[in-house]
């Protein structure tokens, strides 16, 4: 039966009508005004006053009055409730949505007409039926649930699938509240339906693609992890166990930056720093991550900051690529460009290059800047005589004197050939440099051992070294002009020795270029 057969079609607002309320008290008030009329014309028959009853019928109108009241003001209650009723009603029939009553079977005892436009069916098609008729069999179990009991005020949310007349289905959001009677039972129960099958589908295409990309993140060789809007790790792919040997329960409320080496995160930008420390990275670079061991991976880095649309942090994601083996790679080749291929020390143009550097910082009086050039004595009758070989190895061993003399902060290199270099700063005195030098060549005054061919060598190697101090403000091939015509004064005088460039001996020796310096080494170089 509907429930909204008190508002049936024909009824006017606009025109009284007796109910059970007001009928009684309409009744009564007429026949109170009867009586009155009576007792009044009694009076005038039997010639008595009609004062001697004036009491009664003043009685009598007043009870009347009230009652024409009481019946009007129901009447006007009862036309807002019908008026309240035909506005409900009207929302109910032209709503997207639509309304269902069930008993406590779940049988429909009403729907509103809407449910055609939203899922096809006309209301004789539903009415006298179970709602479990016209549920997917996979949700009747989720539906059978939400049944309750519950409490009357409690709203009852599901989702479910409902077959359409063509047999197939779609997503309904179903929102109910029961209607209980005194004794706890169920009198009926009023569900809300809502169509979110676009919501579904896009929920679902949503979940389908995340479960894409987490299976991409899991099986990928390099590391994916997330973080939330704290900053902290909230997510990270199983490949970090395999590349850094973290297990990833280790990992997760940490922050990306708690991962990095120290240094790396100093050389940042102070900005960049303090977002990276945040999870905010944005970008890509390249840094040092900590392993499980105690030690570090270089790992190339793509971070990206989620946001919401008012700027908010939401979290973000990071992608880490293993760039140890590259790195390495990339440090050698950078080693070469810039060192020795049989010394390992630096060699002529980076040499060049940084002494360029570093008298650029030399401009005050009272720091103090000393260059030397070093010669091996004699390399090339011990090439003729015992080979390339030979020699190569009496080059390498004074390399390594030269490296193990010079201290922290100073600068050894090979320019070629038999020739070395040292540039040695923050001086107080000459005499400093004069003492590095004089240890060098004593470094090598140990007879050499080597092996050749089989045969056992026993070499003894000696060493002429020219030096000179680099004044404030000087180029570089002013100062290596000098320690060059040092040099060449300590091989005249039989080699074997430190000489100091001293301007009073000049006289006497070639002028030196740079260029020749440079020429000479590569003319001479032997390896």
């Amino acid at each position: 039966m509907d429930p909204w057969a008190s508002t049936s079609q024909g009824r006017r607002f606009g025109t009284w009508r007796p109910t059970s309320v007001s009928a009684p008290i309409v009744l009564g008030a007429i026949l109170l005004v009867l009586v009155a009329s009576v007792t009044f014309v009694e009076s005038l028959t039997t010639r008595r006053l009609l004062a001697d009853h004036w009491l009664e019928v003043t009685a009598l109108v007043a009870f009347g009055s009230v009652a024409v009241a009481l019946a009007w003001q129901s009447q006007r209650h009862l036309e807002e409730l019908l008026s309240s009723e035909a506005r409900y009603r009207l929302l109910a029939e032209n709503s997207s949505d639509f309304v269902s009553m069930s008993d406590e079977e779940a049988v429909v005892t009403w729907i509103s007409p809407t449910v055609t436009s939203a899922t096809g069916w006309p209301t004789e098609s539903l009415l006298g039926h179970s709602l479990m008729d016209f549920i997917h069999p996979g949700d009747k179990e989720v539906l059978r649930d939400s049944f309750g009991p519950h409490a009357e005020d409690e709203v009852v949310h599901t989702r479910v699938r409902f077959r359409l007349p063509d047999g197939t289905f779609r997503w309904l959001a179903r929102s109910a509240r029961d209607i209980v009677a005194d004794d706890g039972s169920v009198r009926r129960r009023v569900s809300g339906w809502r169509d979110i099958d676009d919501v579904v589908t896009a929920e679902r295409a949503v979940m389908a693609s995340e479960a894409r990309y987490r299976l991409i993140a899991e099986h990928s060789s390099d590391i994916v992890l997330s973080w939330d809007r704290n900053g902290r790790i909230d997510w990270v792919s199983p490949s970090i166990s395999s590349i850094l040997g973290w297990p990833a329960h280790e990992v997760i409320g940490r922050t990306p930056a708690s991962l990095v080496h120290p240094d790396d995160l100093v050389s940042m930008p102070a900005s960049q720093r303090d977002a990276y420390a945040r999870g905010a990275r944005d970008g890509r670079g390249e840094a040092r991550y900590a392993t499980a061991d105690g030690n570090w991976r270089w790992m190339t880095r793509a971070g990206k900051p989620l946001v919401s649309d008012r700027g908010e942090p939401l979290g973000g994601v990071l992608a880490l690529h293993d760039f140890e083996s590259e790195h390495q790679a990339l440090e050698l080749l950078r080693f070469q460009a810039t060192h020795d291929g049989l010394t390992e020390l630096t060699n002529r143009h980076e040499f060049l290059a940084r002494l360029t550097t570093m008298l650029g910082s030399n401009r005050r009086s009272e720091d103090r800047m000393a260059v030397m050039f070093i010669d091996i004595d004699g390399l090339k009758d011990l090439n003729d005589t015992y080979g390339h070989g030979a020699g190569d190895k009496a080059i390498v061993h004074v390399a390594q004197q030269i490296a193990g003399q010079v201290r922290a902060g100073d600068l050894a290199a090979r320019l070629g050939g038999d020739e070395f270099v040292a540039a040695l700063r923050d001086l107080r005195e000459v005499s400093d440099a004069e003492s590095v030098a004089l240890a060098i060549l004593d470094s090598i005054t140990e007879p050499l051992t080597l092996e050749e061919e089989g045969v056992t060598l026993t070499l003894s190697l000696s060493l002429s070294i020219g030096l000179t101090v680099a004044k404030p403000g000087e180029d570089p091939d002013t100062v290596l002009r000098r320690a060059d015509r040092a040099l060449y004064r300590a091989k005249r005088e039989g080699g074997a020795q430190l000489i100091t460039y001293d301007a009073a001996h000049d006289d006497g020796l070639p002028s030196v270029d740079v260029r020749d310096i440079e020429r000479r080494a590569r003319a001479r170089h032997v390896t």
